[in-house]
């Protein structure tokens, strides 16, 4: 907050009276005056979507294991996901998730690894990151459960093999360049101390095995979870995911590969797309034409954004009301509008509408970004 000039991108995310009130955004100006940084407690967390889980059969815990909690942590190339497990039981207790910091250095995987091949202390820097996110959400999930650190005596880490070898703080060299192959593919077993995580003292890290390329330990605990090394059915499997992952079991064998998928399904990149935080649209519905959109926010908070849930949602839907081509041309209709800078625009929420504050738009220029995010993983498929 502060004296400061109004630029484009302040009236692109703020409404009229967050700027009468003198907020401005602090990635779009320089520090070069006196200013007060306000950070919204809504940026805070984020949410993980929850109700397409399905039911898993009864745990087998080991015994002995009373009082004693796990974590089990996905290290995404944007979204980091933590969640807490009592051993005893193997229930889950909580969920945390927080924007991988390593988004700083590139929004995807190559532009990270590149940035480690410029700069000597490349993988230091991108290695200490993570590891505070990742102590961060622990240290979240413990204050959520009124646990202490001590309480964590097993922590389990998989990602793709960048995030592995990132998180671990391995020479990336050979996975910075073609062939792309992982300096380490067997599982590891690690005292949490080695990296630096908050846990007993005692606390042991398992790192799951990587596959091949840019497939890593994700792959694997999807292909296990999943049980596709145990079906001889024909099953595929898609990790919607930056770095998004295609698994095919056949005939008792299993194919996989890595497509760049980009960050369009997560809402990144998009006009108005986001990350799954409070106030973001999760679905959308349309039942009665271009003026019967019906939203649905997290946290039944205002809208101000939407996430890639409804993205997809919402291409669905215009789709089936032809309002969207077939090539993913956005039709005239009574919510398009003819944007300057983003030609043509649906305009999923009005100012007013649900509270909203400012209008929440999808632009041509999003649905072909999500047109490429489609044709990578579909690739990947075929």
């Amino acid at each position: 907050m502060g004296e400061l000039p109004v630029t484009d991108a302040d009236l692109k995310w703020l409404s009229k009276s967050e700027i009468d009130s003198g907020f401005r955004l602090a990635c779009a100006h320089r520090a070069d005056r006196n200013l007060q940084v306000w950070l919204p407690q809504s940026s805070e967390g984020l949410t993980v979507l929850t109700d397409v889980r399905r039911s898993l059969p009864p745990p087998h815990p080991d015994g002995g294991l009373d009082g004693q909690y796990g974590v089990a942590i996905d290290i995404g190339t944007t979204t980091v996901v933590a969640y807490l497990i009592d051993l005893s039981t193997g229930a889950q207790i909580a969920s945390e998730s927080e924007l991988n910091p390593q988004s700083t250095y590139g929004a995807d995987v190559m532009s990270r690894l590149t940035f480690t091949l410029q700069s000597p202390d490349g993988v230091d820097r991108l290695s200490t990151l993570i590891r505070g996110c990742i102590n961060t959400l622990i240290q979240g999930l413990c204050d959520r459960a009124g646990l202490l650190s001590e309480s964590i005596t097993r922590i389990s880490v998989v990602g793709n093999t960048a995030m592995h070898h990132l998180f671990l703080g391995l020479d990336i060299n050979s996975l910075a360049v073609a062939p792309f192959a992982p300096s380490m593919t067997d599982s590891r077993v690690l005292p949490a101390t080695d990296v630096d995580l908050v846990s007993a003292p005692n606390a042991q890290v398992y790192c799951a095995p990587n596959v091949a390329g840019f497939v890593g330990g994700d792959a694997v605990a999807f292909v296990l979870s999943q049980g596709l090394d145990m079906t001889s059915k024909s099953i595929l499997g898609i990790d919607l995911g930056t770095n998004g992952e295609v698994i095919l079991a056949h005939a008792d064998e299993m194919l996989c590969c890595s497509t760049a998928a980009g960050p369009a399904f997560e809402g990144a990149t998009l006009l108005h797309g986001s990350r799954a935080g409070p106030g973001a649209i999760e679905h959308i519905f349309m039942s009665g034409g271009a003026d019967a959109v019906e939203v649905v926010t997290i946290g039944n908070a205002a809208p101000r954004s939407i996430c890639g849930s409804a993205v997809i949602d919402l291409l669905h839907e215009l789709l089936q009301a032809g309002m969207l081509s077939v090539t993913g041309r956005l039709t005239k209709s009574a919510r398009t509008i003819e944007h300057e800078r983003y030609r043509r625009c649906f305009v999923v929420v009005r100012v007013g509408e649900m509270g909203a504050e400012r209008e929440v738009l999808l632009s041509q220029q999003d649905i072909r970004k999500v047109q490429l995010a489609k044709a990578a993983v579909r690739t990947g498929v075929e």
